[in-house]
């Protein structure tokens, strides 16, 4: 088989965009809207500069109806070559100089073949959904790329792309900017979803196909897919009929990740010398001494806060211990801590006793994957359903760290946990 060559064009225009939206963050300072994304103005002026422009965006559209930029945005954080820095109310997205420098220093190919680690390895495939439908799309993308690659012909199977439509949207684009197929979709009238009805693959996304379905599974390679959506397998194996879809292996039968480096897989398909490194990923900092301060307030409510100090090795239980204390609750529910702010999702740490792991007893705060500025949810009783926001504002790394944690200010009277209803009457 002859080499692919990777350029700024091939297999698509996916590095030539990249590089304009990096650009892009280089030249001026931008504030995310309060979700946490580009706002439409930036959406509409990024859009006019890609290669393949979206009609009718305008300075009022919503990043996540931009699928390239939405992917984008996504491989930019999660691959830490852009920042969130968040200030009170306001967040700033700033690059990372010195690792944007890296990215470029790198061969067309080891660009490439680094966005494909950072959304293959590094990012949480529940999150980038669009759809903010509380699934991951992995396993369903999983299962079209092993398909793809027992394939004899270039289109995929009409009844595998008409059972898991629903849920390949937006992956399925997110991969045709990747150059690895195109796709011919339906629309809804529901939130701009798209079914995908129609996939020709080409030789260069065929190939990729036969790795990640050998040697690069979403399983064993992505810490955030842990093999939940069989249920999703099991409807698609009874429609398809007995093992057409196969479901995806157990904890117990997916193999460790490999030492070896992400990219050497894939050395094979390209010229010799131009794939030899990918933008580099360390190990998350523990910081094993010093103290969090954190600020706690009601979600509903913010003029009411608590600014807490606590020390880096205590656990995210006693995160939770102090703020029942600081609010005058009675720590009597269930309660989890949600790092990606966002509720019910999978990113959480859970009360010690909820039958669903990791729990918030398991790991230290020093341990978490969160920066000064990172914002996250506390929600305590899921009966009545208390919210509240968490801001790290400030790790102190050199100080003697805290015997016990303490309530440094209070702002606002808490609410009742339980208000005496009758005395209103």
């Amino acid at each position: 088989m002859k080499p692919f060559e990777i350029s700024q064009t091939f297999p698509s225009p996916v590095l030539k965009d990249f590089h304009t939206f990096l650009h892009y963050f280089l030249s001026r300072e931008v504030k995310t809207t309060a979700a946490g994304y580009l706002p439409g103005k930036v959406c509409f002026e990024l859009n006019e500069k890609m290669e393949e422009p979206i009609e009718n965006v305008t300075n009022r559209s919503r990043h996540i109806h931009v699928p390239r930029l939405y992917f984008f945005y996504h491989l930019a954080v999660n691959g830490k070559l852009l920042q969130k820095n968040r200030k009170g109310k306001t967040t700033k997205i700033k690059p990372d100089l010195d690792r944007v420098d890296e990215f470029f220093d790198l061969t067309d190919t080891e660009q490439y073949i680094s966005l494909l680690e950072i959304l293959w390895v590094h990012s949480d495939w529940e999150a980038m959904n669009d759809q903010n439908m509380r699934r991951s799309p992995a396993f369903a993308i999983q299962e079209l790329l092993n398909h793809i690659a027992s394939l004899n012909q270039k289109t995929v199977d009409p009844d595998m792309l008409r059972l898991s439509s629903w849920v390949l949207w937006p992956f399925a684009e997110y991969f045709r900017i990747l150059g690895w197929w195109e796709i011919g979709t339906e629309s809804t009238t529901v939130r701009q979803m798209y079914f995908v009805r129609s996939c020709q693959v080409s030789p260069f996304g065929k190939a990729l196909c036969k790795i990640f379905a050998k040697d690069r599974t979403i399983e064993a390679w992505n810490p955030w897919e842990d093999g939940e959506e069989d249920s999703l397998f099991a409807m698609m194996n009874l429609l398809l009929g007995e093992d057409k879809v196969e479901l995806p292996q157990t904890k117990e039968e997916i193999p460790k990740t490999p030492k070896e480096p992400f990219f050497k897989a894939f050395t094979r398909l390209f010229p010799s010398g131009t794939l030899t490194q990918t933008l580099t990923f360390h190990a998350q900092e523990t910081v094993r001494s010093g103290n969090y301060y954190f600020k706690v307030s009601f979600k509903y409510a913010p003029k009411i806060w608590r600014r807490i100090v606590i020390a880096a090795t205590s656990s995210l239980h006693d995160l939770h211990q102090i703020i029942q204390l600081a609010i005058d609750f009675d720590d009597d529910h269930l309660y989890a801590f949600y790092l990606d702010n966002k509720l019910h999702s999978r990113r959480a740490y859970n009360h010690p006793w909820s039958q669903r792991p990791p729990y918030a007893d398991d790991i230290t705060l020093g341990e978490l994957p969160i920066d000064e500025g990172h914002l996250f949810m506390y929600y305590f009783d899921f009966g009545d359903s208390w919210e509240f926001e968490v801001v790290l504002e400030k790790i102190e790394k050199d100080k003697p760290a805290y015997m016990a944690p303490q309530v440094l200010e209070s702002k606002g009277e808490a609410p009742e946990q339980y208000p005496d209803y009758e005395e209103e009457w």
